[in-house]
């Protein structure tokens, strides 16, 4: 499915293939001089735990390049929500693999209210707001654990993807679905810090449940550029990518 702004004249268009998503090339929000080496197809992955930054850096990078913000997590919450909704037992895994095997997982791309175009997941052609899948984020993990679950959501990550400038956020992305992309990067963050971000304590606890609870999909993929946010800023995590993004490019 598909739902570009047609009206837009900062984005160009490319032909796809038949089922895939039509990427927008939309006119970068940052300049910076150096970038225009870059190739127009740019396929970026960043993995890493919960609260290193993941997503306020990867906004950040698809405004600096002009391109798609794709966060996986948004189609695991996603699919919890849908279905909480048809009322499955989330225990009940069998139930869980029925509901996602017979699920139409989608997305629809749409500039957010910074001008940076994000991939919004639709299941079975729902469309859920992002406080809605904000509140099922305790109960991802039975979901995301489940292979069959991960295979879907990664075939459909791969199948988004049909050139362009993409940036894709998650815990598996640089290893499991794009792994051939030399543009990936891994965050992490000491749990302190991570705890202090997520409830403004310090004591690390839910962060440390959250890492056991996705420890199993949580890879540091070979290729990746290791990038500590604990103490930088989030413009200063977009410089250290943007530098090693075009050290990996070649002249």
């Amino acid at each position: 499915m598909s739902d570009m702004q047609n009206n837009n004249p900062n984005q160009r268009k490319k032909p796809t293939a038949k089922g895939g998503i039509l990427v927008p090339f939309p006119k970068p929000i940052v300049e910076r001089t150096d970038l225009d080496r870059l190739p127009p197809d740019l396929l970026i992955t960043i993995d890493g735990q919960a609260r290193t930054g993941k997503n306020t850096a990867g906004e950040l990078l698809a405004g600096a390049l002009g391109g798609i913000l794709v966060d996986s997590g948004r189609f695991y919450r996603s699919l919890t929500q849908a279905a909480l909704v048809a009322e499955v037992d989330l225990d009940d895994r069998n139930a869980v693999e029925s509901f996602c095997a017979g699920a139409r997982l989608d997305a629809v791309i749409r500039p957010n209210d910074r001008g940076v175009f994000e991939a919004l997941t639709t299941v079975n052609s729902g469309l859920f707001t992002d406080a809605t899948l904000v509140s099922v984020g305790a109960l991802v993990p039975k979901v995301a654990q489940i292979p069959l679950v991960r295979a879907l959501v990664n075939a459909t990550l791969r199948r988004l993807y049909r050139g362009g400038r993409m940036i894709v956020l998650g815990r598996d992305i640089g290893m499991k679905v794009f792994p051939n992309t030399p543009y990936q990067f891994y965050f992490c963050a000491p749990a302190a810090i991570r705890e202090l971000r997520d409830s403004g304590r310090i004591d690390g606890s839910a962060v440390a449940k959250r890492d056991r609870d996705d420890a199993n999909q949580t890879f540091f993929p070979p290729k990746a550029a290791e990038v500590d946010t604990g103490n930088k800023s989030p413009e200063q995590v977009l410089h250290v990518m943007l530098d090693e993004i075009l050290e990996r490019t070649p002249e």
